[in-house]
Protein backbone atom coordinates (compact mmCIF):
# COMPACT_ATOMS: atom_id res chain seq x y z
CA UNK A 1 0.00 0.00 0.00
CA UNK A 2 1.48 3.53 -1.39
CA UNK A 3 0.41 6.51 1.40
CA UNK A 4 0.57 9.40 -0.19
CA UNK A 5 2.41 12.74 1.89
CA UNK A 6 -0.70 14.35 2.11
CA UNK A 7 -2.40 10.87 4.04
CA UNK A 8 0.62 10.70 6.07
CA UNK A 9 0.18 14.35 7.25
CA UNK A 10 -3.55 14.06 8.22
CA UNK A 11 -2.37 10.90 10.31
CA UNK A 12 -0.25 12.51 12.40
CA UNK A 13 -2.20 15.53 12.78
CA UNK A 14 -5.40 13.45 13.62
CA UNK A 15 -3.14 11.37 16.30
CA UNK A 16 -1.66 14.87 17.93
CA UNK A 17 -4.97 15.89 17.83
CA UNK A 18 -6.12 12.94 19.79
CA UNK A 19 -3.29 13.64 22.18
CA UNK A 20 -4.39 16.93 23.03
CA UNK A 21 -7.92 15.55 23.61
CA UNK A 22 -6.73 12.94 25.60
CA UNK A 23 -5.08 14.65 27.74
CA UNK A 24 -6.55 17.78 27.79
CA UNK A 25 -3.10 19.71 26.94
CA UNK A 26 -2.61 22.50 24.02
CA UNK A 27 0.38 21.76 22.06
CA UNK A 28 2.17 24.83 20.29
CA UNK A 29 3.63 23.94 16.51
CA UNK A 30 7.09 23.29 18.07
CA UNK A 31 6.11 20.69 20.52
CA UNK A 32 3.97 19.17 17.43
CA UNK A 33 7.22 18.98 15.05
CA UNK A 34 9.04 17.72 18.05
CA UNK A 35 6.50 14.70 18.16
CA UNK A 36 5.96 14.16 14.39
CA UNK A 37 9.18 14.68 12.68
CA UNK A 38 10.83 12.01 11.14
CA UNK A 39 13.92 13.26 9.84
CA UNK A 40 16.94 14.10 12.94
CA UNK A 41 15.99 15.59 15.84
CA UNK A 42 18.89 17.81 16.02
CA UNK A 43 18.56 18.91 13.17
CA UNK A 44 14.55 20.23 14.18
CA UNK A 45 15.80 21.27 17.48
CA UNK A 46 18.70 23.14 16.22
CA UNK A 47 16.58 25.77 14.29
CA UNK A 48 13.98 26.00 17.13
CA UNK A 49 16.00 27.01 20.06
CA UNK A 50 19.18 28.42 17.47
CA UNK A 51 21.67 26.69 18.57
CA UNK A 52 24.03 23.67 17.45
CA UNK A 53 23.03 20.68 19.74
CA UNK A 54 25.07 18.82 21.77
CA UNK A 55 25.08 15.13 23.08
CA UNK A 56 25.52 14.67 26.58
CA UNK A 57 25.55 10.53 27.05
CA UNK A 58 24.25 9.60 30.45
CA UNK A 59 24.61 5.90 29.80
CA UNK A 60 26.20 3.43 27.41
CA UNK A 61 26.06 -0.12 27.90
CA UNK A 62 26.08 -3.52 25.73
CA UNK A 63 23.87 -6.09 26.28
CA UNK A 64 23.98 -9.70 27.02
CA UNK A 65 22.29 -9.99 23.00
CA UNK A 66 25.16 -7.68 21.81
CA UNK A 67 22.94 -4.11 21.45
CA UNK A 68 23.86 -0.81 22.54
CA UNK A 69 21.33 0.69 25.18
CA UNK A 70 22.39 4.08 25.15
CA UNK A 71 20.55 7.22 27.08
CA UNK A 72 21.40 10.99 26.10
CA UNK A 73 20.19 14.14 26.92
CA UNK A 74 20.33 16.58 23.67
CA UNK A 75 21.68 20.05 25.26
CA UNK A 76 21.75 23.45 23.61
CA UNK A 77 25.26 25.05 23.04
CA UNK A 78 25.50 26.44 26.40
CA UNK A 79 24.16 22.88 27.68
CA UNK A 80 20.96 23.40 29.02
CA UNK A 81 19.07 19.74 28.65
CA UNK A 82 16.37 19.96 25.94
CA UNK A 83 15.51 16.62 25.11
CA UNK A 84 15.92 13.21 26.96
CA UNK A 85 16.11 9.88 24.84
CA UNK A 86 16.89 6.29 24.96
CA UNK A 87 17.67 3.76 22.44
CA UNK A 88 18.46 0.32 21.69
CA UNK A 89 20.86 0.37 19.05
CA UNK A 90 21.02 -3.04 16.91
CA UNK A 91 24.51 -3.19 16.03
CA UNK A 92 24.26 -6.04 13.43
CA UNK A 93 21.30 -4.14 11.24
CA UNK A 94 23.54 -1.11 10.85
CA UNK A 95 25.20 -1.30 6.77
CA UNK A 96 28.05 1.00 7.64
CA UNK A 97 31.50 -0.14 10.40
CA UNK A 98 32.07 3.77 11.02
CA UNK A 99 28.41 4.16 11.57
CA UNK A 100 28.54 1.56 14.09
CA UNK A 101 31.75 2.85 15.61
CA UNK A 102 30.38 6.11 16.26
CA UNK A 103 26.98 4.43 17.88
CA UNK A 104 29.52 2.98 20.10
CA UNK A 105 31.79 6.16 20.45
CA UNK A 106 28.45 7.87 21.62
CA UNK A 107 29.01 11.57 20.51
CA UNK A 108 27.32 12.49 17.81
CA UNK A 109 23.17 11.83 17.65
CA UNK A 110 21.78 8.91 16.14
CA UNK A 111 20.53 11.05 13.15
CA UNK A 112 23.72 12.52 12.65
CA UNK A 113 25.30 9.08 12.21
CA UNK A 114 22.69 8.17 9.97
CA UNK A 115 23.17 11.31 7.82
CA UNK A 116 27.45 11.49 7.90
CA UNK A 117 26.97 7.57 6.53
CA UNK A 118 24.36 8.34 4.44
CA UNK A 119 22.64 5.06 5.61
CA UNK A 120 19.14 4.99 3.49
CA UNK A 121 16.37 4.77 6.16
CA UNK A 122 12.90 5.20 7.53
CA UNK A 123 11.24 6.30 10.53
CA UNK A 124 8.47 4.94 12.11
CA UNK A 125 6.59 6.65 14.41
CA UNK A 126 5.00 4.02 17.18
CA UNK A 127 3.16 5.67 20.12
CA UNK A 128 2.93 9.66 20.76
CA UNK A 129 1.78 10.53 24.43
CA UNK A 130 1.81 12.83 27.55
CA UNK A 131 2.99 11.56 30.91
CA UNK A 132 0.65 13.71 33.06
CA UNK A 133 2.29 12.64 36.36
CA UNK A 134 5.80 13.48 34.99
CA UNK A 135 4.20 16.49 32.84
CA UNK A 136 5.96 15.07 30.01
CA UNK A 137 5.80 14.42 26.11
CA UNK A 138 6.64 11.69 24.82
CA UNK A 139 7.41 9.33 21.39
CA UNK A 140 8.63 5.98 20.42
CA UNK A 141 9.68 5.49 17.05
CA UNK A 142 12.12 2.85 14.65
CA UNK A 143 14.90 3.91 12.47
CA UNK A 144 14.72 1.27 9.61
CA UNK A 145 17.26 0.34 6.90
CA UNK A 146 16.48 -2.77 4.25
CA UNK A 147 13.00 -3.46 6.42
CA UNK A 148 15.05 -4.11 9.57
CA UNK A 149 15.50 -2.26 12.63
CA UNK A 150 18.44 -0.44 13.62
CA UNK A 151 17.26 1.31 16.55
CA UNK A 152 14.65 1.86 18.77
CA UNK A 153 14.34 5.24 19.98
CA UNK A 154 12.10 6.68 22.71
CA UNK A 155 12.05 10.84 23.57
CA UNK A 156 10.53 12.80 26.04
CA UNK A 157 10.61 16.46 27.01
CA UNK A 158 8.81 18.92 29.12
CA UNK A 159 5.06 19.80 28.44
CA UNK A 160 6.15 23.54 29.08
CA UNK A 161 9.25 23.62 26.81
CA UNK A 162 9.20 24.81 23.18
CA UNK A 163 5.97 27.11 23.29
CA UNK A 164 5.49 29.21 21.44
Amino acid sequence: MIISSNDFGSSVLERLNDLENRSNIKLSKYQKILLAEIGTVEMVLSLIVNSPIKVEVIKQQRNTHGEYLREVWLCDNEGKRLLHAASICYIDKIPSFTAVNEVTNGRIGIGSIIAKNNIDSTRVITNLGYDDSLKKLFRTYTINHADEIMFSISESFGIDQFRD
